[in-house]
């Protein structure tokens, strides 16, 4: 009698700890959300707490958000059009980051008169710089109608980019106030021709312009 109730008391904590372990589960069996299965395509991880209760905050990752609140600053002072901040932008426009030289070109192109339009037309020039900055150096050459940018910005007509080549041609018609009928998307032999036209046209036309007649008195 004592030997069978023994065997019962065993088989009574045998079966509470086997009901334990199956109600932990093994991690991998269920898809309920709140259980401790595999977790289903589209579920969010829920973040672990400490003993406080408190989720703990995401790590962060490199730093990300001060560098684009450096471009954000930058994008910023370039839209004022302040002269102030020229020795900035000069600065900037060799920085390693492609966005912060786009920015601090458009900067420049944005003092007009009181900016920086040689190296704009060196940035133009430049073939290894990005298409973006070349383009936005090109189109603040045609807001300041910087006359000497012309044989850079001619050149440009015949880039592989038809982003630099749109924003050339813009600022040639600017400066020269003739549309010449030029498109960045028309065929090769189409552009090649009005490149031609625009070359020939082009010595007349700063020849004409009043500062260099004075010049010649």
């Amino acid at each position: 009698m004592r030997f069978r109730k023994q065997q019962a008391v065993l088989a009574g904590a045998w079966l509470a700890a086997a009901g334990l372990l199956a109600s932990a589960g093994s991690g991998c069996s269920s898809g309920d959300s709140t259980g401790g299965g595999t977790r289903r395509s589209g579920d969010r991880p829920k973040a672990a707490r400490d003993d406080s209760g408190a989720a703990p905050k995401p790590a962060k990752e490199g730093r990300p958000s001060r560098a684009a609140g450096d471009y954000r600053q930058l994008a910023r002072l370039a839209r004022q059009g302040d002269a102030d901040n020229l020795p900035l932008f000069r600065r900037q426009a060799s920085h390693a980051n492609w966005k912060r030289r786009h920015a601090a070109v458009v900067g420049i192109g944005r003092l007009k008169q009181s900016g920086d339009p040689e190296f704009l037309v060196t940035v133009v020039r430049n073939r290894e710089e990005r298409p973006e900055v070349r383009a936005a150096a090109a189109e603040s050459l045609g807001v300041m109608r910087y006359c000497e940018a012309g044989p850079a910005l001619i050149d440009a007509l015949e880039d592989g980019s038809e982003m630099v080549r749109n924003n050339a041609g813009i600022a040639l018609k600017k400066i020269m106030q003739v549309d010449f009928g030029y498109r960045a998307r028309d065929p090769a032999g189409r552009r090649g021709e009005r490149i031609a036209l625009i070359r020939r046209r082009w010595p007349d036309f700063y020849a004409s312009r009043p500062h260099v007649q004075g010049a010649r008195e």
